[in-house]
């Protein structure tokens, strides 16, 4: 259905996330929340009040690696690490996991199915991360999204039933710009969803 639209935020939580949650509770926008193991156990806070206000809360593995260069076990624990972080503060096992870069072949695939994840990526990517990395404004930032509705987006051959936007919530830069993006999305009737819902699953 055109007019679903999921606020994605990798990497978290950080020391940014309280802001960003304030932010998206003044708008009363849900947001999915893909979060490392080592940032979970770090800012529990963060992670409870996420859940608490209704928020996806989604595995991104344990310390970001490339899964697809470590072995089966190795694998595993970084996956079953970060979903006890998870349990422990919020008492629900994560339904969905996104691969560090999106990075997953068969076989790590076959090992989140074997634990129990469907794997959630993204069709809008922001960059957000090579902006700050360059320094530049913020303002691209937002500028992908109305590039996304001017054009489509370069993954926009997706046939998921809504957008997904990632963004990571570990730069200040990416929390600063979430109200335009809100009004912005909102302005061109976009619903807020969780990311699970604009997906196709089997």
């Amino acid at each position: 259905t055109a007019g679903k639209w999921a606020l994605s935020f990798d990497d978290g939580p950080s020391n940014y996330t309280m802001q960003l949650l304030d932010i998206l509770a003044a708008a009363k926008v849900k947001a999915t929340f893909l979060m490392i193991g080592s940032q979970v156990t770090q800012f529990p806070d963060a992670v409870k009040r996420a859940f608490n206000e209704g928020h996806q809360i989604a595995s991104h593995s344990w310390s970001h690696p490339h899964l697809m260069s470590l072995s089966n076990e190795q694998i595993v624990a970084e996956v079953k690490s970060t979903e006890d972080a998870i349990v422990n503060i919020t008492g629900v096992r994560p339904a969905f996991i996104r691969p560090p870069y999106g990075e997953a072949d068969g076989r790590v695939k076959a090992i989140f199915k074997a634990m129990g994840y469907s794997n959630l990526l993204w069709n809008m990517d922001t960059l957000d991360w090579d902006i700050v990395a360059k320094k530049e404004s913020p303002a691209l930032i937002l500028n992908s999204f109305t590039a996304a509705l001017t054009n489509g987006t370069s993954l926009n051959a997706h046939s998921d039933p809504g957008y997904i936007s990632l963004q990571h919530d570990i730069y200040i830069d990416t929390v600063k710009e979430v109200p335009s993006i809100e009004k912005l999305l909102i302005q061109h009737n976009f619903t807020f969803v969780l990311a699970h819902e604009c997906i196709n699953r089997p």
